[in-house]
């Protein structure tokens, strides 16, 4: 208690332009261990004097500038550094200047550091500072914080990113029929550890603290410090929020009052938390029969070692011996873990090989059961793959560039896109949310094409057709939240009742355009745009099964200043469908019997489930005719 009596004195006498030294006293002592003896001495001193941690700054190349030039430097108003060559550093910059220190720490060039300084959603008073390391490799996504709430933390706290995943190296050693095994190509280990690799998007949940030893609790996405809504349709803090059951009331998060997913962050030496958000409400290549959850990766050190997650949490898992290593896949256990085993390259071929041969196996009896195509597709697989660690004899990954690999079944390894389909328009979104979130926030070839992560040669093959796609989508950013106008977009087969729920919104007072009654989408477009331009609502009353179908309408929905875009997914099963169509006699376009079956199993094949990244302030997702009422009736609320 008396030591941080004396921390806090020190830091407010400080700001009155004096100082408090504290001398010969040990630093665990500082911290509030066992005292021992020391001096304290008080002086004062202009407010240009000397500043803690002046000498470590000086090292890094950096000094502290006089407040008073600058504001406040509490706040985040100007105070900050100026480096070696006198020129001034505003912390609201995003320019690199990162000191050597930093870019030492992450083994990069200073140019591959950016600087951050930004408030904590899940701890609003708290405003971090810092850099971020966006150079590819073991460090990419990795936090140096150096300021919280405008104080320099006595140590520099690094939050480890998630590195990226190998592929398994090709080629190897031969067996006596000349078959090679790639297994021999990896990095020498003790064991390894066969984990399922989930297919969503990645979150880390982090630790760090103040000066007086106060630890909070944030989340990040791979490239920036904290998870955002950067719009109501991007809104992947809620996700999170969901996902982690967490409660958004929450004015603070502290290892003491986190969700029970995140109680390893309590524990001393963890730092982090990865997690792989996904779910039916955030469609993905992979199906799955869950709306949406956080699935545990693995557990970060302080020290940047890689724990698998059921390797942290008790009880501990034990190496597998003699029968347990006969590993057999099948439907049932193809998503369950596999090991610990100590590592044999001959024994960890076989357990991939088989594996990957039962997922494709699987994937292909989906994908003929749905009548889909063969493709990187969404909702197109049930098995995406295994994630391989690489483990040494305490049970963590042997490190942090060569401890991680990925096992997929061949149908979705695939290295390249043979054609511009739903997988590489939904990279497309996913990579405009990044850039929008991210500080710089400008849309260029070279942005979209590292967000996506594709190869010079596949974006000089896709590089005209993922401009042209991007085109259509919205800057959340400039949206008019003072605008009136609203459009919902309808989304679902033929036959779920899109036409029920578009046709109350109708004798409400809303504009209903429909194809099928008025012959072609032009027809559509034009009524729908003179509606908007009257001030009228309109409701899309299509099927939209795909991006570049609802692309048209949510063009135009920016170019007429509508502030209020929802979708509307029927995701109604298909026989429930067809049984309808099979008896209706008074479609337009859909004929009763065998033909109007044959059409909805091709616009089965064709459906891509709506994203928010879309840019639509809501989805509303309804799978039978109560459900579809019930949101009709939330729609007419919203008017009213």
């Amino acid at each position: 208690d008396r030591c941080m009596f004396i921390h806090r004195l020190c830091r407010t006498i400080s700001r009155q332009g004096h100082r408090l030294e504290l001398r010969n006293l040990p630093k665990r002592d500082y911290y509030g261990n066992q005292p021992q003896q020391g001096s304290l001495s008080y002086t004062r001193s202009s407010k240009t004097g000397t500043y803690p941690r002046k000498k470590e700054l000086e090292a890094s190349g950096m000094e502290r500038r006089n407040k008073n030039d600058f504001g406040d430097n509490r706040g985040n108003r100007g105070g900050g550094y100026n480096n070696a060559r006198g020129k001034g550093y505003n912390s609201s910059s995003h320019s690199s200047g990162a000191p050597e220190s930093v870019c030492s720490k992450f083994n990069c060039q200073s140019k591959n550091v950016s600087h951050f300084s930004d408030q904590d959603p899940f701890n609003p008073n708290n405003t971090l500072e810092g850099w971020i390391c966006k150079a590819d490799g073991p460090f990419f996504g990795s936090l140096y914080i150096h300021k919280l709430n405008g104080d320099i933390l006595d140590e520099p706290q690094i939050i480890y990113g998630v590195p990226k995943i190998n592929n398994i190296p090709s080629g190897g050693e031969q067996d006596a029929r000349g078959k090679s095994n790639p297994m021999t190509q990896l990095p020498a280990c003790g064991g390894f550890f066969l984990a399922n690799k989930w297919n969503g998007f990645s979150v880390t949940a982090y630790k760090y603290s103040d000066n007086r030893g106060i630890e909070y609790v944030s989340v990040k996405p791979r490239g920036h410090a904290f998870v955002k809504n950067l719009s109501a349709s991007m809104a992947t803090l809620d996700l999170v929020r969901k996902a982690l059951k967490m409660s958004s009331s929450a004015k603070s998060l502290m290892p003491e009052n986190v969700p029970s997913q995140l109680s390893l962050l309590a524990e001393k030496n963890f730092q982090s938390v990865t997690f792989e958000i996904c779910g039916s409400e955030e469609p993905q290549l992979v199906v799955y029969d869950f709306p949406l959850e956080a699935k545990p990766l693995f557990v970060g050190k302080k020290d940047g070692a890689i724990v698998p997650y059921v390797f942290a949490k008790p009880p501990f898992k034990k190496a597998l011996t003699g029968a347990a290593l006969q590993h057999t896949w099948t439907a049932q256990n193809i998503q369950e873990d596999f090991g610990p085993a100590a590592f044999d390259a001959n024994l960890l071929k076989g357990v991939c090989g088989q594996f990957r041969y039962v997922a494709h196996q699987l994937n292909e009896e989906y994908r003929a059961k749905k009548g889909r195509p063969v493709g990187l597709y969404f909702n197109n697989f049930v098995v995406e793959g295994k994630i391989l660690y690489l483990l040494d004899s305490k049970g963590a990954c042997i490190s942090r560039d060569a401890g991680l690999y990925k096992v997929k079944p061949k149908d979705i390894a695939a290295s390249h896109w043979p054609i511009f389909d739903s997988y590489l328009q939904a990279r497309a979104l996913e990579a405009l949310e990044k850039i929008y979130s991210s500080p710089d926030g400008t849309v260029t070839p070279k942005s979209l094409q590292k967000e996506m992560d594709l190869s010079d040669k596949e974006w000089e093959k896709f590089s005209e057709n993922i401009l042209s796609f991007v085109e259509a989508y919205p800057d959340p950013r400039k949206a008019d939240p003072a605008g009136l106008l609203k459009m919902v977009i309808m989304v679902g087969l033929p036959g779920s009742g899109k036409s029920t729920v578009s046709t109350r919104l109708a004798a409400a007072g809303w504009c209903r355009v429909n194809q099928d009654e008025m012959g072609t989408r032009q027809v559509c477009e034009d009524v729908a745009a003179r509606a908007l331009k009257s001030g009228q609502n309109v409701v899309v009353d299509r099927c939209n099964f795909d991006f570049a179908q609802r692309a048209h309408f949510i063009k135009m929905a920016v170019k007429f200043g509508v502030s209020d875009l929802r979708c509307v997914f029927l995701d109604v099963p298909a026989d429930v469908c067809k049984a309808r169509v099979s008896v209706r006699a008074d479609h337009p376009t859909i004929p009763m019997g065998d033909s109007g079956v044959a059409i909805i199993d091709n616009f089965g094949s064709m459906m891509v489930p709506p994203r928010r990244g879309e840019g639509f302030n809501e989805i509303f997702i309804a799978h039978n005719e109560e459900e579809s009422n019930a949101v009709a009736d939330k729609l007419l609320n919203l008017v009213q």
